[in-house]
């Protein structure tokens, strides 16, 4: 047996007539321009490989009359059960191809290797075409420079390669967990697992391979606002020693405290405060996640450490505060001027900031 792999594309209308199924259930990956479709293949007898009955939905009964290694056919068996996550339980009825780009279960890389192992061949659809597994891939962005505007592209750094992605570039995520290429020389279609679980942004990127135009009298704006996010999103390089990609700016520590003042019964002031925390990073709207967490990890140590030596409690998850009454002294008096000298936060108040003073005699 053999697993065969042919790289679809939705506007190659002659390829899609001949090999695509005419089923009606939908894949999650359906609309993309490429996608890396697989099938099990069997030599006959004059040792070509066929299809026959084989279909992924039947693998597990549909074999009478073929001679089948019982080891490579529960091979076969695996590979298609864990293929079947949520995007994939629905197969069509004798469904031919299983799509790479929805293989949820990154288990599928020590199973190819096993194939090997097995005698398991991973063929084309075409002789001449090679499948090679090859080592750990990255995905990057590129920014380039010319007199007109700066560019950022997709690079797909695999093999010891980088490939420049666009539109046109036959190449795609596998889940989270891996990528593919097909290279015209040599004619070969390359699978590697990712470096590091591959981010919702970077496989978003992928499904409309969007190229950045920013046109040089924008180049200042672009930097001061769309670059933040975007560098903290994709690991960011520049093409040249001529384009000097500006340092980002560390996250900070925003403290909020709003101030309230109530009457008692009495008609005396009675004074509230409440402290809150939020982690920002400079460029980046709020609705945007992205993470440093080795940086968060030392704005969040910080503040612990003033809680502690004022309170005795600290404060590692910047939980948010409230304080009334006596408390009230406590916190204005000392807590809030030690948070004030952190250098990574920025304070925000909001009401007036209640004034009390030490009394150094009784009244009289």
């Amino acid at each position: 047996m053999g697993l065969q792999f042919m790289l679809f594309d939705s506007k190659n209308t002659t390829q899609q007539q001949q090999w695509m199924p005419t089923g009606t259930i939908p894949h999650p990956t359906r609309n993309k321009r490429f996608r890396l479709g697989v099938r099990p293949m069997v030599r006959n007898t004059e040792g070509r490989w066929v299809r026959g009955q084989l279909r992924w939905t039947t693998l597990g009964f549909k074999t009478y009359g073929w001679n089948l290694l019982r080891s490579q056919h529960h091979w076969f068996t695996r590979f298609a059960s864990m293929a079947r996550s949520d995007t994939q339980l629905q197969f069509k009825v004798d469904e031919d191809w299983l799509f790479m780009d929805e293989y949820a279960s990154d288990l599928l890389w020590p199973l190819l290797d096993q194939a090997q192992e097995l005698g398991i061949p991973l063929i084309s659809t075409r002789n001449e075409q090679r499948i090679r597994i090859v080592d750990p891939a990255a995905f990057s962005m590129r920014a380039s420079l010319d007199e007109k505007q700066l560019q950022l592209g997709g690079v797909l750094h695999i093999d010891g390669q980088d490939l420049l992605l666009d539109a046109d570039s036959p190449s795609g995520v596998i889940a989270d967990h891996g990528f593919y290429a097909q290279l015209g020389q040599p004619d070969e279609i390359w699978l590697a697992p990712s470096t590091e679980p591959i981010a919702e942004a970077h496989r978003r990127w992928y499904a409309d391979r969007r190229q950045v135009a920013v046109p040089v009298a924008e180049i200042n704006d672009f930097f001061e606002s769309a670059y933040p996010r975007l560098a903290r999103r994709f690991d960011l390089r520049s093409a040249s020693e001529e384009l000097q990609l500006p340092a980002l700016k560390p996250p900070f520590v925003q403290a909020t405290v709003t101030y309230k003042r109530d009457l008692n019964e009495k008609g005396e002031p009675n004074d509230s405060a409440t402290l809150d925390f939020q982690v920002r990073y400079p460029g980046v709207p709020d609705h945007h996640e992205v993470y440093d967490f080795e940086a968060e990890e030392e704005l969040r140590a910080a503040v612990d450490e003033v809680f502690q030596e004022h309170t005795g409690n600290g404060n590692p998850d910047l939980a948010p505060k409230f304080y009334s009454g006596e408390s009230v002294i406590t916190f204005v008096s000392e807590i809030l001027p030690a948070i004030e000298q952190l250098p990574m936060l920025k304070l925000l108040e909001k009401g007036t900031r209640p004034v009390f003073r030490q009394l150094r005699e009784l009244p009289s």
